[in-house]
């Protein structure tokens, strides 16, 4: 009885801490469906505003990224500083050899994901380095830009070797569990009707080499060196993005022009145009209830096992690029990144250690389950029921402010006064810009029918 009643006192405690950030019971898609209308609706003072202020990783993230749509580069900044000493614990855990998992574990098993800190996934943790690469950029400062730079080479090969071990871990941790448990695959197979896992083997997901890297931060070190003078640098960061993304003709394009040092002329800008399109997935709770009955002690009991998984919810609005045009030119977009296609990745890598939990929460709510019942509690064993039901909600939380997907254009003009003009279905969305230096960048997110542009602070006239 003891062991109900505690079990029911998480219960109350996670309903009376329901706008904690480590909620058990948070909606994290609920509270992202607001941000986005906002945004939809050209509203980013509402946007933030539908934000749930928890001072957490995430929030910080989520406002970083919606500051930097409002041109407001150092508070964008100053979030993802915030956001970005998640990653450095994160990474010092793992020095030390904590792997900052063995209490998280415990709560995660007893409860569910929602009760830790949020654990920024690896290509999250990838695109807050570009994107603080980016804000130096866009505040002129090209060396900053190439600090961060330099931090993602070292965050990959950090991820590379954590997720190593984290998986021949995991592979221990299956061979441990007990034998009349099935198996993760056969888990998936009999559970194709209930949970859509083939959304996350396509063949696209799987011809990712990994859920972390992507072809436009390799691209923009790549540019970010050659404009420094620096082309024993800028060459690996565009050959990787070309490994990263094959069939790239822009890619090939900016090898050859270093390579025959084919560079902008004195009254040339060479200008890269970056189109952010859409939000990044966002993530629903699917839960499936397996009930079966047995008796103990001559009594009937009813029981059941209950096992969540995440899925992924991408933008269905904002699903390829717009059309786009510098004075008369009009670039042809580039598909450098698609996220929706590394969350999947991520997701299918990342589901069998989610298996995992779930069979040992199951353990836990089998145990307690069938103690109320050889106790001979009706009302004990439909609570005890109850709250697994209720606590088995598998983790929304996700960066949703990222982009769905990533365009790259490049272009040379003259120096001076021109137009950028993005197409929408709401008609077109202008920026006047003035371009004195080099080598500029110009970004901008579609949202909906709404355009904000992330233009260098240099660039934009008086």
């Amino acid at each position: 009885m003891t062991k109900i009643i505690s079990r029911l006192s998480l219960v109350v405690l996670a309903c009376l801490t329901a706008s904690c950030a480590n909620n058990p019971l948070r909606s994290y898609k609920s509270e992202t469906d607001r941000t986005i209308t906002a945004l939809d609706q050209n509203g980013l003072d509402l946007a933030s505003q539908s934000l749930n202020d928890n001072d957490d990783v995430l929030y910080h993230l989520e406002y970083g990224s919606l500051l930097r749509m409002g041109i407001k580069y150092p508070q964008s900044e100053s979030n993802f500083i915030a956001a970005n000493a998640y990653v450095d614990a994160w990474a010092a855990s793992y020095h030390n050899g904590t792997w900052g998992n063995i209490a998280d574990t415990f709560q995660a098993t007893l409860v569910n994901d929602n009760v830790l800190d949020y654990q920024i996934k690896d290509y999250e943790k990838v695109m807050l380095l570009t994107y603080r690469a980016l804000n130096a950029l866009n505040q002129g400062d090209w060396d900053g830009a190439r600090i961060q730079i330099q931090r993602m080479y070292q965050l990959e090969q950090l991820i590379q070797n954590y997720r190593d071990a984290q998986y021949a871990e995991m592979a221990q941790k299956s061979q441990e569990l007990p034998q009349n448990m099935v198996s993760y695959d056969q888990f998936a197979a009999n559970n194709e009707a209930n949970y859509d896992f083939d959304s996350v083997s396509t063949p696209q997901v799987l011809a990712l080499k990994n859920s972390y890297q992507n072809a436009f931060s390799h691209y923009l070190a790549g540019f970010v060196f050659e404009a420094l003078g620096e082309d024993s640098l800028s060459r690996p960061g565009y050959l990787k993005a070309l490994q990263l993304n094959p069939a790239d003709t822009m890619i090939n394009q900016s090898i050859a022009n270093l390579d025959k040092n084919n560079k902008p002329g004195k009254n040339q800008t060479d200008l890269l145009l970056v189109e952010e399109i859409g939000h990044a997935p966002q993530i629903k709770s699917h839960n499936l209830n397996i009930p079966y009955f047995y008796s103990i002690n001559g009594r009937n009991c009813a029981n059941s096992i209950s096992v969540s998984f995440p899925g992924l919810v991408p933008d269905r609005v904002n699903t390829f690029a717009n059309t786009y045009a510098i004075d008369n030119q009009n670039p042809q977009p580039y598909l450098f990144t698609n996220i929706n296609l590394m969350a999947a990745r991520y997701l299918h890598d990342d589901l069998p250690n989610i298996f995992i939990r779930n069979i040992l929460r199951a353990t836990r709510d089998l145990a307690a389950e069938q103690s109320a019942c050889k106790n001979g509690s009706t009302l004990l064993n439909i609570a005890a029921l109850g709250a697994g039901v209720i606590l088995n909600r598998a983790d929304e939380r996700a960066w949703v402010m990222l982009p769905s997907q990533i365009y790259l254009s490049r272009v040379r003009v003259p120096r001076g006064k021109h137009t950028i003009t993005v197409n929408t279905a709401l008609g077109q969305k202008t920026l006047q810009v003035n371009l004195t230096g080099a080598y500029h960048i110009v970004s901008w997110r579609v949202i909906g029918n709404q355009v904000y542009f992330s233009p260098d602070e240099s660039i934009i006239p008086k």
